[in-house]
């Protein structure tokens, strides 16, 4: 109830970094790119959504904490810090 669609690597052809996941669930909520926030752990998943024009959130975790996110809109610590920010 609380994701309106979910989808999973089989949904599109191309996998992270190509946007094409994310394009195709701002399509199926037919919503502007530019309009989408994606959330990520990931470096190719910011990529993605970085070229499909929409913002990225990165959620720190264990195994990403030496990761470079250069061009995240914002990075948290932790979901417990994303959710005190909605």
């Amino acid at each position: 109830d609380l994701f309106p669609i979910i989808l999973g690597k089989e949904a599109t052809s191309r996998e992270k970094p190509h946007p094409d996941i994310f394009l195709k669930a701002a399509a199926e909520m037919d919503r502007d790119p530019k309009n989408c926030m994606v959330v990520e752990d990931a470096l190719k998943g910011l990529q993605a959504a970085k070229e499909g024009g929409m913002a990225c959130v990165i959620v720190r975790n264990r195994l990403n904490q030496n990761i470079d996110f250069a061009g995240a809109d914002l990075v948290v610590s932790g979901l417990a810090e994303l959710i005190s920010l909605l």
